[in-house]
């Protein structure tokens, strides 16, 4: 019986010269994978690739790259068969939400054939998510330009990838998992913005004053807070204890349903837990925003330009697009947990963008591990040691560097801001409005 040698996972590592730490990791799934590979895989064809290119708006050296590589793809088993498998393991569900997700922190680039631009290996995958994504955008509906817009940005990864390794061209590992999304055609470029619809959960709770309408946040329970109001960090990304300077006065968060109103820990807009529970009753406030609850769920891409009225901009087409696109299946509220929330930023940089989109947000505490944002502007994450040594050539990326030294690191945040405050946008609404 004459089997195709890349019908073994292991055999085609091998071949590949690849040597991951988990390899049992890399090939769960591959015969599942290797046994729906077509003959002809559609993304590694010459015209899908030129029209592909055309459509992401490549730059001249990506396309002169791929040109050069997607062929040695086609006609080397090993390597089509490596390529297919992080592809279909990227859309097919049961590796996305079953028992092992499939995360590809730990997959290795192909450096035996791809030695200048290794993160070709991850590139050329996506354009066949690419072809996936577009095909089930335009299934449901939405606009051509709604489509393009957002898978270039999806693409943008590869522009990211090359301001830590100048001159490459390629996508990051880290980055590959999350194109799934843009697969499903969840997420959806409006203005500065991705948006995509997710319930809240885990989630405090978020009341309004049944009398002028101003909003108080009660922080989810069970998190641990030091003595200024901020989630308590305790480990750092590679799981080592973090020693918090300011864990002198720890407190645990609670929130209790009560028949006749709620007790809590309020949230101070600017972005940190007051220390005392505060009883507010229901004929006074009311629950507008609680766990479970499907919100507008906001990721940042790269690329500078957060101006507030781009800002403003992008937050009003998220709210009258998937109020028109899913009517009565949301609250009308854009939610987001990241590291550009992180309010020391706001001290550090107070006239930039950043710090003025914050001041137009309902700011909370979120865990984090002291490098926050580091991965997404430096690409990898430092030990402490190494961070001295690392150049911030700019005013946001030496920011971090040196809260990342400090004793205190570096935070994570979230931020809150619903439709019914866009008016208000650009008066740090929820900052002058707020009072217990």
């Amino acid at each position: 019986m004459d089997i195709q040698k890349e019908s073994n996972g292991f055999h085609v590592m091998k071949q590949l010269e690849l040597e991951p730490d988990n390899p049992r990791d890399i090939i769960r799934g591959w015969g599942e994978s290797f046994i729906n590979m077509p003959d002809t895989i559609p993304f590694l064809e010459p015209d899908t690739v030129d029209e592909l290119c055309t459509y992401l708006d490549f730059e001249e050296n990506t396309v002169r790259v791929l040109n050069r590589y997607i062929p040695i793809v086609r006609n080397t088993p090993p390597l089509k068969a490596y390529i297919w498998h992080l592809y279909y393991r990227l859309l097919t569900p049961s590796f996305s939400f079953g028992a092992f997700p499939a995360g590809f922190y730990g997959f290795p680039v192909v450096k035996k054939y791809f030695p200048e631009h290794p993160g070709c290996t991850f590139l050329i995958a996506v354009l066949g998510a690419v072809l996936k994504a577009r095909e089930r955008y335009r299934r449901d509906g939405v606009s051509e330009e709604i489509i393009r817009d957002t898978l270039i940005t999806a693409i943008g990864h590869d522009r990211n990838g090359r301001k830590f390794h100048p001159g490459k061209v390629g996508f990051q590992p880290a980055s590959f998992g999350w194109f799934r999304i843009y697969a499903e055609a969840r997420l959806f470029q409006l203005g500065r913005f991705n948006f995509k619809l997710m319930e809240t959960n885990p989630f405090g709770l978020v009341l309004r004053s049944r009398r002028d309408r101003r909003k108080v946040m009660l922080m989810e329970p069970g998190l641990k807070f030091n003595s200024r109001g901020y989630c308590l960090k305790e480990k750092d990304p590679w799981g080592d204890p973090i020693c918090d300077p300011f864990a002198d006065q720890v407190f645990t968060s609670e929130l209790e349903y009560l028949p006749d109103g709620w007790r809590g820990y309020p949230v101070d807009p600017r972005g940190f837990v007051l220390k005392e529970k505060v009883f507010f009753p229901s004929a006074e406030w009311e629950s507008v925003l609680e766990p479970g609850d499907i919100t507008i769920d906001m990721h940042i891409p790269g690329g500078g330009g957060m101006t507030p009225e781009r800002c403003r901009e992008s937050f009003a087409r998220a709210f009258e697009y998937f109020g028109s696109r899913y009517p009565g299946k949301h609250k009308a509220a854009i939610i987001s947990h990241s590291w550009i929330f992180n309010t020391q930023f706001e001290d550090r940089l107070p006239d930039s963008n950043l710090a003025k989109l914050m001041r137009e947000c309902y700011l909370f505490p979120h865990p984090s591990c002291g490098q926050d944002g580091i991965y997404f502007i430096f690409g990898k994450y430092f030990h402490r040691e190494e961070l001295a040594s690392v150049p911030g050539d700019n005013r946001l990326k030496q920011a971090m560097l040196d809260l990342a030294m400090s004793p205190e690191q570096l935070r994570c945040g979230g931020m809150l801001f619903f439709r019914e405050d866009l008016e208000d946008f650009g008066s740090q609404h929820y900052r002058k409005e707020f009072r217990l």
